[in-house]
This record gives structure tokens, C-alpha cells and sequence, in this order.
């Protein structure tokens, strides 16, 4: 189980962009797509963290294990980057399942949408 995510800010390019912080109460079996922590395995936390929307370091697992190692986070986790503010998080529960989302809808399409013209 994770804990609620604690919401902090790391100094980075002369800002101090945020980032969410879960712990698992105990180690716990994760499957993600994340750069950091991708695939299926043990893992003791999560990171969520913002960067910009011209994000364009070619190292982002190393980026975030930085970060991570940064915030005292030890042993394997996920590590995730979004161009919103995480600090934005939305949680709801439904039958026992509990789930965070950090996501921004500013240009929202129909995934089968036709394509344009153009014209």
C-alpha cells in the first residue's frame, strides 16, 4: 500500500519546480512504463515530478534517480516526469481502490478522431 503522496519542491534550473513523493508501507510489486523503474518488479516509492514542456535531457533515469536520491528515497521505485503542475494532484477512491492523477487536459482530442484535412 502507499502512503498518501507528500507534495515538495526541488531546486532545478533556477526554480523549484514540485514534486509528489508516495512511500509503500512495504515493499510492493509495481509494474510501470516510467523512465525510472520501468517493467515489472519490487519497489518501495513513487516520484512524480514537473518539468517543463521543453524537457530535453536524453538522461531522464538518471535525472530521476538523482531527484530521488535527492529526497533520501532509498531502494528501488518509480520515477515519473509530466509537464503539469503535479501540485494539481485529484484523488478518489471507488470499491476500495484509491488512485492520484496529475493530468492536463488544456487541448483534449477524441483518440479516434479522423484526421484533419488540413485544408
Amino acid at each position: 500500500m502507499l502512503t498518501e503522496p507528500v507534495l515538495t519542491t526541488r531546486a532545478e534550473d533556477g526554480g523549484n519546480p514540485p514534486v509528489l513523493v508516495w512511500r509503500a508501507e512495504r515493499p510492493l510489486r509495481a509494474v510501470s512504463s516510467a523512465p525510472l523503474g520501468g517493467g515489472l518488479g519490487v519497489r518501495r516509492w513513487v516520484v512524480n515530478a514537473t518539468v517543463p514542456m521543453s524537457y530535453h535531457r536524453d538522461d531522464p533515469a538518471d535525472h530521476l534517480a538523482a531527484l530521488a536520491a535527492g529526497l533520501g528515497l532509498d531502494g528501488p521505485g518509480v520515477g515519473l516526469l509530466t509537464g503539469v503542475d503535479v501540485a494539481d494532484v485529484v484523488s478518489r477512491t471507488d470499491t476500495g481502490v484509491r488512485v492520484w492523477a496529475t493530468v492536463g487536459l488544456g487541448l483534449p482530442l477524441w483518440a479516434a478522431a479522423p484526421a484533419s484535412t488540413g485544408g
